[in-house]
């Protein structure tokens, strides 16, 4: 199971937002896609950085909790998500195991990473995209099991 390839468990085509694009930009595209992180590109395709739901949310509630009437409140829901994400995440390669992605999201303790191939963006690996894999795996095993197996004594 955890020799299964990346690349059967990333999300694909992968969402992103530009760096210069500015926080409610990202919280929409977040909200609308109902996903928690966006890799951060630069206008050539570059991945610059990765920044999530939690950075966001933290960022805009910083500035709401300014005076509303404060012109400030404006500009800071307009700060660029480059100031906020985290510069060069970890990434993996799609042809590497699952389980070396969960090793790499455990040790740097990050809930997601994007997935380059020969320096190009081709997907992103989630915590929820492994957690998916282990329940289908689950069920499967389970399935073929009896029905008492479930119960308790």
């Amino acid at each position: 199971m955890l020799n299964k390839k990346i690349s059967a468990i990333m999300s694909q085509p992968v969402i992103t937002v530009v760096a210069s694009a500015p926080l409610l930009e990202a919280e929409a595209i977040m909200e609308e896609n109902k996903i928690r992180r966006l890799p951060v590109m630069s206008e050539e395709g570059e991945l610059l950085g990765i920044i999530s739901h939690a950075d966001v949310r933290e960022g805009l509630a910083a500035a709401r909790a300014l005076n509303p009437y404060d012109p400030s409140v404006e500009e800071f829901e307009q700060t660029p998500v480059e100031m906020l994400m985290t510069p060069e995440p970890v990434i993996v390669n799609s042809n590497q195991p699952v389980g070396r992605a969960a090793e790499l999201m455990l040790l740097h303790r990050v809930g997601a990473l994007p997935v380059l191939d020969d320096g190009r963006l081709v997907g992103i690996v989630t915590e929820s995209d492994i957690f998916r894999m282990v329940a289908e795996m689950w069920r499967e095993t389970h399935a073929k099991a009896p029905a008492q197996a479930g119960r308790k004594a």
